[in-house]
């Protein structure tokens, strides 16, 4: 578990709209959120619950996750989680 994915710091407003699932495809995003699914077994990487399990809907939600520099006006892709 890792409740600090819950906190991830906010997107840089010119990169809206832009992201490794924009640029390299629906083919390649629907892999990485499998992998992602797979790695924590269909588990929620912040709280750690089943999908079967959760409250509000049955499913897990792919995100992108970054190291933003703001300062350098640099972001970084890390990784796709599963929340």
């Amino acid at each position: 578990m890792n409740p600090s994915l819950l906190q991830h710091l906010y997107i840089p407003k010119p990169m809206h709209g832009i992201s490794p699932r924009v640029i390299m495809g629906q083919e390649w995003w629907d892999a990485q959120r499998q992998i992602a699914y797979r790695a924590e077994d269909f588990c929620c990487w912040a709280c750690g619950v089943h999908k079967s399990q959760a409250m509000f809907h049955r499913w897990l939600e792919a995100h992108e996750t970054y190291e933003i520099d703001y300062a350098q006006g640099k972001m970084v892709f890390r990784g796709v989680v599963a929340l």
